[in-house]
């Protein structure tokens, strides 16, 4: 698992990066921007400035408030609801308490800073 800080201009929020290809090099990336726009009034989703490598999407059944999901292998989502779907994606991690979710909902649009949290990673 890796620690991962997102930055808003006003607040920070800590999440969890599950270990895998994928997390291994956003986290190696770090630090980087994401523009996230509100899409469908359930999620924001932004492209992600890294070329990342194909991987197979899964359908997840559920998506669950403060998860965080690669779209299409080009979009980062971060769900502020709690509900089935279709869609398939990779999961890539989770807001360490999915409350603090709700202080993004309001924004249309807001700009995330991806850092990894080197307090806690080792």
């Amino acid at each position: 698992m890796f620690d991962v800080l997102l930055e808003t201009a006003d607040r920070t929020y800590e999440a969890v990066f599950y270990e895998n290809e994928l997390t291994e090099i956003l986290v190696d990336a770090m630090p980087f921007t994401i523009d996230l726009r509100d899409f469908m009034g359930q999620e924001k989703v932004g492209s992600i400035p890294i070329k990342l490598p194909s991987l197979k999407a899964q359908q997840v059944g559920t998506v669950e408030k403060g998860h965080l999901y690669l779209w299409a292998n080009t979009d980062l989502v971060l769900f502020y609801k709690t509900f089935d779907t279709t869609y398939s994606y990779v999961n890539i991690g989770y807001f360490k308490n999915a409350k603090e979710v709700d202080a993004l909902v309001s924004a249309t649009e807001i700009t995330v800073i991806l850092r990894k949290n080197f307090n806690l990673n080792r």
